[in-house]
């Protein structure tokens, strides 16, 4: 297909067969995507931001950091599972912004947005997210997060994390 027109323009089901369209081809056109990635409807960018999660493509880092300022929890959450899922495609080549972006996500405002970010920094970057996921923890006063953060922790390979959550965790209490 050959779309031209300004993602504002299009409608939400010619929007979104232009995402699966680039999902199914694999592509990342950056064009394309930052177009979609400004589509009124939140369902079409939420499908971006998972396009680019699927994408092996270092560039689609830059993207994801754009969507995931999206003002929408839902965006922002696609956005950190994408990035992990990103991140573990990428291994080693993954850009450190994309750690950098799961960092500012595990901040985020909305616990939702912070248990994705603790779920993609655990899932793309297991060796790296033990002390971003325990200093959150540290900081952390919803006990629905702090569950999701010590989740992924299991995922990692050193057990050392257990006694600095058990005492990050009491001194929360």
């Amino acid at each position: 297909l050959a779309w031209s027109s300004p993602a504002a323009q299009l409608s939400e089901p010619e929007a979104r067969a232009w995402v699966l369209e680039l999902e199914d081809t694999r592509t990342c056109d950056e064009k394309a995507l930052a177009t979609l990635a400004r589509h009124p409807a939140p369902g079409v960018r939420v499908a971006v931001a998972r396009v680019l999660g699927e994408l092996a493509a270092p560039r689609a880092t830059r993207l994801l950091e754009k969507v995931g300022r999206d003002k929408l929890t839902e965006v922002r959450c696609a956005t950190a599972q994408a990035a992990g899922r990103l991140g573990l495609t990428l291994g080693a080549a993954a850009p450190r912004s994309l750690r950098t972006l799961l960092g500012r996500l595990l901040d985020d405002r909305e616990a939702e947005v912070r248990k994705a970010a603790a779920w993609g920094l655990a899932a793309g970057f297991v060796d790296e997210s033990g002390g971003a996921l325990l200093k959150r923890l540290g900081r952390e006063a919803s006990a629905e997060v702090q569950a999701a953060i010590l989740a992924e922790l299991w995922r990692l390979p050193d057990r050392g994390w257990i006694g600095v959550a058990g005492s990050q965790l009491g001194a929360l209490f």
